[in-house]
């Protein structure tokens, strides 16, 4: 995370197997102003170009970073979010992104745009004239999988809001994953009955979907899907042999996350995409739950239920 105080850039690191070096700001015709709630980093006139701006025109109107893995570890750089305010200088609201990832002279040397044209003009008057933008990256190839220094600029012109007078970067946060391997393991068996159905899930990776489904002999089945935030104890249900994986002795932490009907074949699947790079990390719990009344009896009948998964949301490539 890149912020501004009152003279000058500062940068958080908030990742503690990569390190973000501080941001270079390398057309230095700016200012710092106080908005309704923070400092801004203000460009002056020089910065209010048409014209858009690159390496392919030699431009200097961008802010630069650098971020390091650190030793063994590997990085995963999905999104970088600009928060832009409505300022008083010439309007600049138009951006693009380069990187170059490797630091001598090999790599990409920033010559190809992994995001152009962006526009970052808050769209929203009403607060503040402040907005955040979120830029996806997670589809350039060069800031997956990054194992040395990569080089990160900005490239600020106006564009297609040029006279809203839009000059103002509340800060500049580059989203990424290191060193969180996702997973998916099946935590065990419910009542030990041939006609239990089970759950299975493939590891949950930011950028990616996490594909849920329930398979059983029970064609055309009532089902309940749920979650608990992890850790939890597995329950042993008192005298019937049946364990429940999700936090069924504490309603705070017990969820339903979707009712659905088994098809024909007594399948049922859920594609959950992973979109948001703050949900690395996060570990849960599920298991379903199958309403057969037509079914030879089980231990809990109706109902059978299935095996419990535990997941973790990690980096692309783990």
């Amino acid at each position: 995370m890149y912020e501004f105080d009152d003279s000058s850039v500062a940068s958080t690191d908030h990742d503690p197997r990569s390190t973000a070096g501080n941001i270079s700001v390398q057309n230095t015709h700016v200012f710092f102003d106080w908005g309704s709630e923070d400092w801004f980093l203000c460009l002056d006139p020089s910065w209010a170009t048409t014209t858009p701006q690159g390496p392919f025109n030699a431009s200097p109107n961008y802010v630069e970073m650098t971020i390091t893995p650190d030793p063994a570890q590997t990085l995963w750089i999905s999104g970088i979010s600009v928060m832009t305010g409505v300022g008083t200088s010439p309007a600049v609201d138009t951006i693009a992104v380069y990187a170059d990832e490797d630091p001598g002279p090999g790599g990409d040397n920033f010559m190809t745009p992994l995001a152009a044209d962006i526009d970052v003009y808050p769209q929203d008057p009403g607060n503040g004239g402040v907005a955040t933008t979120l830029i996806d990256v997670s589809g350039a190839a060069i800031l997956q999988g990054v194992t040395q220094a990569t080089t990160i600029r900005i490239y600020f012109w106006s564009g297609p809001n040029a006279g809203a007078e839009n000059a103002e970067i509340g800060f500049i946060k580059v989203e990424g994953c290191a060193g969180v391997t996702a997973i998916a393991q099946n935590l065990g068996g419910s009542c030990n009955n041939p006609l239990d159905p089970f759950l299975h899930a493939n590891p949950p990776v930011v950028g990616g979907t996490c594909a849920i489904s329930v398979s059983s002999q029970f064609p055309n089945a009532l089902g309940w899907l749920f979650l608990s935030l992890w850790p939890v104890a597995p329950y042993p249900v008192p005298g019937i042999g049946c364990t429940i994986y999700v936090d069924i002795l504490n309603m705070s932490n017990f969820y339903t996350v979707v009712a659905f009907t088994t098809d024909s074949n007594g399948s049922w699947e859920l594609p959950v995409p992973i979109l948001e790079p703050h949900t690395i990390g996060i570990e849960v719990a599920i298991q379903a739950r199958l309403c057969a009344p037509t079914s030879p009896p089980g231990p809990l009948n109706p109902d059978y239920l299935t095996n419990g998964v535990y997941l973790r949301i990690g980096c692309p490539g783990s």
